[in-house]
């Protein structure tokens, strides 16, 4: 679980670099960087830039604990400079905190996919804890944004699968469950599992087939790869549990 959660979470930088690179932009709405900001575009390479290096220094299995930690940190920048003053602006609208919690779900997963590679250490042992309840915190929000927007979720269903309202609402109260799994510590390592089995699902079969459909569309593109990235960080999430569990600490 956890080699799938690295690899993801690498290709999936490598990804969202690819698209800066090709589009000359950032990752549209997980990255509202407003029009204004001198000398966007250059920020906006720069940004590819570093999404590529970040990707390419988790391949390297020498420099995964480093590069791990750095993809957490500037995951948790993001997320407070671009999401952070929706937030403060609107602390009871659902959207600024979906984008919010969607980047720090990813800074969530990093920093424990970090933790795995020095095991025993005090570093491992916060950084577990704290990833584990970010991470777990995250998801509720998720479940909520399904809810209060259920037919839009419902429309983004394949047309093959039948009854779109119910799965909208049930992946919504997966979410939810998942959550308090992981914030609670009961069931959590099954929780984090179901989840990222859940969130690989939406790549492979919502997706991966829309970009199929619609391979010209950039907005498809970047919803695929940031699907991918959240999927990566699920899965680093079960694959550190897991691996805290079977430690003889625990």
């Amino acid at each position: 679980m956890l080699n799938i959660g690295w690899i993801a979470l690498a290709l999936s930088m490598l990804g969202l670099g690819l698209l800066g690179f090709i589009t000359g932009d950032f990752a549209l709405n997980w990255q509202p960087v407003p029009a204004s900001v001198p000398g966007r575009t250059t920020l906006a390479y720069i940004t590819a830039a570093l999404f590529w290096a970040l990707g390419a220094g988790l391949l390297f299995d020498r420099y995964k604990h480093t590069f791990a930690i750095a993809t957490a940190a500037a995951f948790l920048v993001w997320a407070l400079l671009l999401h952070g003053p929706g937030v403060v602006a609107d602390p009871l609208n659902v959207l600024p905190w979906l984008g919010f919690t969607e980047r720090l779900e990813v800074a969530a997963g990093a920093l424990m996919l970090a933790a795995t590679q020095v095991p025993g250490t005090s570093f491992a042992r916060w950084s577990l804890l704290i990833g584990r309840i970010a991470f777990g915190a995250c998801l509720p929000i998720f479940g909520l944004s399904h809810w209060a927007y259920a037919q839009f979720t419902a429309d983004m269903i394949p047309a093959f699968i039948p009854a779109h309202l119910f799965w909208a609402y049930f992946t919504g109260g997966g979410h939810i469950a998942a959550g308090i799994a992981i914030l609670t510590g009961v069931l959590a390592r099954l929780g984090s599992i179901l989840f990222a089995t859940m969130v690989s699902g939406f790549v492979l079969l919502l997706h991966v087939p829309r970009v199929i459909g619609d391979p010209g569309n950039r907005t498809e593109w970047t919803m695929l790869v940031i699907a991918l990235t959240m999927a990566g960080a699920a899965w680093c999430v079960a694959g550190s549990l897991g691996s805290a569990q079977a430690s003889p600490e625990k």
